[in-house]
Parts: structure tokens; sequence; C-alpha cells
């Protein structure tokens, strides 16, 4: 899955994506995968350096942990009734 679509399906204004992903595509980070990589390895510091609001690193985070499982869909499927 794409970051975009990540951030979509999590209901962040279309300011807030729009905004994080031209960060994300600056960082060449377009993927969930890739997201997932830099905020499980912290030491590296780009985590904290990408330039996103705390509230959208959360929610991407947040995203990022549930994608894949059962427990995504059934938390997508409640966010899109």
């Amino acid at each position: 899955m794409s970051a975009l679509q990540l951030m979509r399906r999590l209901g962040l204004s279309e300011t807030q994506t729009e905004e994080a992903w031209a960060v994300l595509q600056k960082e060449k980070l377009e993927t969930v995968d890739a997201l997932r990589h830099i905020w499980s390895h912290t030491s590296d510091g780009r985590w904290q350096a990408l330039s996103l609001d705390s509230n959208v690193k959360d929610e991407l985070m947040f995203g990022a942990k549930l994608q894949g499982g059962t427990l995504t869909r059934i938390w997508l499927w409640r966010v899109k009734a």
C-alpha cells in the first residue's frame, strides 16, 4: 500500500495529505513499508527529522502498525462506515 493510500484511508484532511505526501515523496518514503522501516529504526534520526506535523506522524504510525492484518480490515471498515 502506498503512503498516500494510507493517509486517505486514515481520513486526514486533503491539505494534510497533500503536504505530507510532498514531504514523503521528497524523502523517497512512498510506501507503508518504507514508513514502518524508518520509525522502527529511530537511531538514524530520519523519522524525527521528517518535517511532518506530529499528529500526522502519529496517524501514519498507527495506520502502518495496523496495515495488513485482520485488525486493519475491521478498523478500516469502521472508518468507512
